[in-house]
């Protein structure tokens, strides 16, 4: 018999997560885990949700998105969607710009708190060095992992202090 899935109403549990004004993440190992998140995330946006979507891969310049987000909140509203779904894909914490994107992270939802944004954060876990994680995971209103062939919710852990030299 195959395994099957956790569904509720046709979709992955998961996705019932990806609540407005919500910042998950996700962890990943290969491109087709990544794909088995963002794609059904994307879908459901375009075909659900009436939500413009956004897939930022990197190179990109964490400072100038948050710079250009509330600007592109306002165009997305004015053209009639009823809100913006981002899937971020992280750069590798070996890139000379790890710092601005954990700047970006911890901003995103003090951002979007509030307001009809959805955006879900993918990290490499070949990428990502273990002492980041907890940093990681903090920023986060809900983290996802792949444990065998499911993807699972993982407890939210409280927020981390600010480290004043990052954030």
């Amino acid at each position: 018999m195959a395994h099957e899935k956790p569904m509720k109403h046709g979709r992955p549990i998961w996705l019932a997560a990806l609540e407005t004004g919500g910042h998950g993440c996700f962890f990943y190992t290969t491109p087709g885990e990544l794909f088995e998140v963002a794609v059904p995330a994307l879908k459901e946006g375009l075909t659900q949700t009436r939500e413009r979507c956004l897939w930022i891969l990197p190179p990109f310049d964490a400072i100038g998105i948050l710079r250009r987000g509330k600007l592109l909140l306002d165009e997305t509203l004015k053209w009639g969607f009823d809100g913006l779904r981002i899937i971020n894909h992280a750069i590798s914490a070996r890139s000379p710009h790890w710092e601005d994107f954990l700047y970006l992270e911890h901003q995103l939802d003090r951002k979007f708190r509030g307001k009809p944004v959805i955006s879900l954060c993918g990290y490499s876990l070949k990428e990502l060095p273990m002492e980041s994680l907890d940093l990681v995971t903090s920023v986060h209103s809900f983290n996802l992992v792949r444990h065998a062939s499911d993807w699972h919710l993982l407890p939210q852990q409280p927020a981390l202090p600010t480290n004043p030299l990052i954030f």
